[in-house]
This record gives structure tokens, sequence and C-alpha cells, in this order.
């Protein structure tokens, strides 16, 4: 059992280890954002927008069970300088407990739900969602201990297959007729094809539970992480209580797909990103020069990707909603663009989570989090007495009047200041609204109005030329371009390198992989 717990085999080429693994991980992230977007288009087209609605609301209360289904048990056992047979199978054990506590608490709650909402099938698809939390709850250790030894190609190949596995049976339900059954399926076979999957791959099992063991640091470090986790989810899914509440399952229908197909592109790219660039800036968290280089860099190139996209999906909208959703969804696309300067802002989430992590200055974090969740919230109450729009033109206006106050509080008293991010992410931000800009009024100069397949290939190609074009003209925009030359570079010599033995570690390669909660 050691070879799952002991990481000193790991110290030798980590850096190697970490760049494979990001590697590993950007290709499932791609391959499942390619699912999810063939997900959307088919599942779109065969079921109606209040079936959506309907499981968002439900999916609404597990998600948030989710939360708290491990207590922050499985990231404890990641980050622990040592841990044991005994540690982990209590873990386990108290995780399978709390997984089931969680279970019966929800199926108590689904009339209440019901109530809530005023829909009596809401009943029936809670308690039929409730396997998906249990079956989750019985993989979350197989996971942390993967993650503990760095198997991320391991990882990569079960949230695949799993996820490809759950969209086609959705699909064969959906084809045949279930209507928002079909989704209620989807989410329950994703979690019994994931925690099959952690079983199989990773052979450790439970022992007895034990006493001690060093178990009260790791609730202590669990709990804390929890709290974090609380205030970001009130904060992301609050609107969606709001809409389904007092708009109604259409209109949040609307909603959760235009925002869900919104983020995705960002969230794809910045979660595997964050996995390298936390460990390194963690390494240099006593030496600011490079801290701060390192830092302007990479909050550079996850900008140079995200920001286009979201500044695109905006200038597109209409085109984007009825191309992927169909026509059916039309009303999604206005929202669609309403959403879209909270999306450019999410893009930038990482540049306060990274510094926050990576400086162990998480409280400070906890403590924003609960002042800009309190007015945020407020923001919404208002915002939803105007409907589904009125909601998302809430949530943009928030996150863009507190993204500069959240940066300024991040870096005070650190390495970074409001100029390293201004000059880090600067020119994907002038070079987007600047290529954004042009499009729209070409489309305007030339009365295009009919959203279609043609006008988003063209709108997409002019806007990515146009984007592209300080990148090649300016100074600051070729050594973007280098810099991301660079670490392609680097992926490709670490695929070659695969099964060969790494060079012998040097001081900078020897920093643990970390996932921020951003």
């Amino acid at each position: 059992m050691m070879q799952f717990f002991g990481t000193d085999h790991l110290k030798t080429g980590m850096k190697r280890r970490g760049v494979r693994g990001s590697a590993a991980m950007f290709v499932s992230r791609g391959l499942i954002f390619l699912l999810e977007l063939a997900g959307t288009v088919v599942l779109a087209r065969l079921l109606d927008p209040r079936d959506f609605g309907l499981v968002a609301m439900v999916t609404l209360v597990v998600n948030f069970a989710i939360l708290f289904r491990d207590l922050g048990l499985s990231e404890a056992t990641v980050w622990a300088e040592k841990t044991s047979q005994e540690l982990v199978s209590n873990l386990f054990w108290i995780t399978v407990a709390v997984g089931m506590a969680l279970c019966l608490l929800l199926g108590a709650l689904a009339p209440v739900i019901a109530r809530f909402y005023g829909e009596p099938r809401l009943v029936a698809i809670t308690l039929c969602l409730l396997p998906s939390l249990f079956f989750s709850s019985l993989m979350m250790q197989h996971r942390a201990l993967l993650r503990r030894q760095m198997r991320f190609g391991r990882l990569a190949a079960v949230n695949t297959v799993a996820a490809a596995a759950a969209l086609a049976v959705a699909v064969v339900c959906a084809a045949g007729g279930l209507g928002a059954w079909s989704l209620v399926v989807r989410q329950v076979a994703a979690s019994v094809f994931l925690a099959a999957g952690m079983w199989v791959l990773c052979p450790w099992r439970p022992g007895p539970p034990r006493r001690g063991a060093g178990l009260r640091k790791a609730v202590s470090f669990g709990g804390n992480l929890s709290a974090t986790r609380f205030l970001q989810y009130l904060l992301r899914n609050a609107d969606n209580l709001l809409i389904g509440r007092y708009v109604g399952s259409a209109g949040l229908g609307f909603y959760t797909k235009a925002y869900s197909l919104l983020l995705l592109p960002s969230r794809q790219i910045n979660n595997p990103l964050s996995t390298v660039v936390v460990p390194i800036l963690s390494r240099l968290q006593n030496e600011g020069e490079r801290f701060r280089v390192y830092y302007r860099k990479a909050l550079g190139l996850t900008a140079t990707v995200t920001v286009p996209l979201s500044v695109f999906a905006g200038v597109a909208a209409y085109d984007i909603i009825r191309v992927v959703l169909g026509q059916k969804w039309d009303p999604a696309a206005r929202v669609f663009l309403l959403l879209a300067p909270a999306a450019i802002c999410s893009s930038f989430n990482v540049a306060t989570g990274w510094v926050y992590f990576a400086l162990g200055r998480m409280h400070l974090q906890l403590r924003i989090k609960a002042v800009t969740a309190t007015l945020t919230l407020v923001a919404m109450g208002i915002g939803v007495r105007w409907g589904v729009e009125g909601m998302a033109i809430a949530v943009s206006a928030a996150s863009v009047v507190f993204l500069g106050p959240q940066l300024a509080y991040c870096y005070r008293g650190t390495f970074v200041s409001l100029r390293d991010f201004r000059e880090g992410v600067g020119l994907p931000l002038l070079s987007s609204f600047g290529a954004g800009a042009l499009v729209l009024l070409t489309a305007h100069a030339a009365r295009i109005t009919n959203p279609g397949a043609a006008n988003l290939c063209w709108k997409a190609a002019v806007f990515f030329l146009l984007y592209m074009l300080p990148f090649v003209a300016t100074r600051p925009g070729r050594r973007t371009a280098a810099m991301v030359a660079d670490v392609v570079n680097e992926l490709r010599r670490s695929s070659k390198n695969t099964g060969r033995a790494g060079p012998k570690n040097r001081p900078e390669d020897t920093f643990p992989e970390v996932e921020p909660p951003c």
C-alpha cells in the first residue's frame, strides 16, 4: 500500500511530470468540451427548454449537497505531507457516511423543494438524482490518491470516458421520448461510470475505521476549504435559484443554457492551467521578482486565450445560439449577450485565486468573498424583478464593478500590483474589443442581420484575424506569441520523452501539484 501514500519518488523530474500531466488534462478538457458542445447541440433539439429548467431546479440543490459530500477531506489526502492506510481509510468512511446522510436529508426535503418551485414533478426527479451523490462519495479518496501520485493520465482517461458514456446514454433516452428524465439519467450514469473507473484504476481498498491516525488535522483543513467553497457556490448559483422561483422553468432553461455555454471555453482552459501555474508560484513565494514575472506571464497566457473567446461570444451571440441550440432557443441569445461582460470578468478569477493560494492568504480570500457575495446577492434580488434579462444585467454589472476592488485587495501587501495585471491582460483586452467593434461595424454597414452558420463563420474569421494582428505587429504582442510557442514546444518535448527517464531534477522542479479553489 505504500505506493499510494509515499511521494519521495515524485521529487525527480517534478516539472516534467507537471507539464505532461497538464498536457493530459488539457487534452481531456478539450475532448470533454467537444462532448459537451455536441451534447448541447443534440439534446437541445431533442428536448424542450422546460426540461432543462426542471432538472436545473433540482441540480442546484444536489450540487449544493455535493459541495459538502466529503467536507474537503479528499483535498486533505492530496496535500498532507504524510498519510497512511489508516488515515485514508478513516477519511473514506467519513466521506461515505456524509454522502449517505446527505442522500437521506435531500430525500426528506424533496417535497419541500417541489413546493418551493411549485412543481410537483420535482419530488420524483430529486429522489432519482440522489444515487449520483452517493456514488460520487465512493470515489473521492480514490481520485485523491491518483492526484497525490500525479497519475493525471488515468484521471484524464476516466473523466473523458465517463462523460462520453453518460452522454450516449442521455441521447438514447432523449431520442426515446423520456424528456427531462434523460438529463437525470445522464447525471446518475456519469457518477456511476466515474466511481467504477476510479476503483479500477486505483486498486487501493479501504480498511476498517480506526481512532486517531491524524484525523483532527485533516478535518480542520477540510473545514476551512469547505467554508470557502460554500461562498463560491452560493455566488454562482443564487441567480438560478431566484430565476427558478420568480420567473419559472422556461426562463431558467434559457438562462442556464446561455450562461453555461458562455463560460464553457474559459473553464476548460483555466482549470488545467492552474494545475501548473500555482505549484510554480508556490515555489517562488519567497522570491518576489521571479514570482511577479512568472505571474504576469501566466496571466497573459490565460488572457490571450480566454478573453477573445468571451468577447467574440458577445459579438456573435445570436449566431452562436441559432447554430448551437437551434431556432427555438432564440430568446436565450439576448441573455447570452448580456452575460458576456460577466464571462470576461470570470476569466480573471484565476488572477486572484493564484495569489491567494500560492501565498497562503486563503483567510483573506474568504473575507473578500463574503463581502462581494453579499453585495452581488443584493444586485441579483433587484435584477430578478425584470426577469431573466434583468438578472443577466445585474450579474454582469456586479462582476465588472467588483473586479477592480477585488484585485486591489488581493494584491495589497504582495509582490504583484495592478500594473502587473494591466501589463498581463492589457493587449488581449484591447485587441479583443477592437476586433469585436470592427466586426460589428462591418455587419452593420453590410446590413447583415439574419443569424446563422454563414454569419458565424465570417464573423469568426474576421474577428480572430483582426485579433491576431497586434500580436504580429507590436513588440508586446510578439513577446506573448513567443511565450505561447515556448509552452507548446515544452509540451511537445515532454510527449517525445514519454517513457524515458527524466533528467535529474533542478531546484525549480521540486514543487507539489496543487489546484486552487478559484
